[in-house]
């Protein structure tokens, strides 16, 4: 079989398949809505405060009552099983090598950040590996 003939005959086959993907192209871009809507938003779900700061004013069984700085009383529902940890200040000096710490800051116009607290984070809560 010559090359003339193996191409005329592939040709011959695709040549139909090019024409339909052709129409079906072109069906396709003449039937194609010009305005699209745009998705609707989510509708929002209360998940409940991410952060609640304040003093605590009542605890009831697994419930702890918060008073805001906005004055409004938040009651949350802890788990059974929840770790509860006590933060307490310390010098400087009572830090020991080993000790984790994390910091806290806030942005300050004559550097990027000021540190206003350090928290040290008791042993047994880190996993070392």
């Amino acid at each position: 079989m010559d090359n003339k003939n193996l191409l005329s005959r592939v040709l011959a086959a695709g040549l139909p398949l090019l024409v339909i993907a052709l129409i079906a192209g072109a069906a396709g871009y003449v039937t194609k809505k010009t305005e699209t809507a745009p998705i609707p938003p989510l509708a929002a779900t209360d998940v409940g405060p991410s952060g609640v700061r304040g003093p605590i004013q009542r605890v009831s069984g697994d419930q702890v009552s918060i008073l805001t700085a906005a004055g409004e009383s938040v009651t949350l529902r802890l788990k059974p099983d929840l770790t509860v940890e006590v933060l307490q200040p310390i010098s400087v000096a009572q830090l020991i090598k080993g000790d984790w710490i994390n910091g806290g800051a806030i942005p300050h116009a004559d550097s990027v950040l000021a540190l206003v607290g350090l928290v040290v984070i008791a042993d047994p809560v880190l996993q070392t590996p």
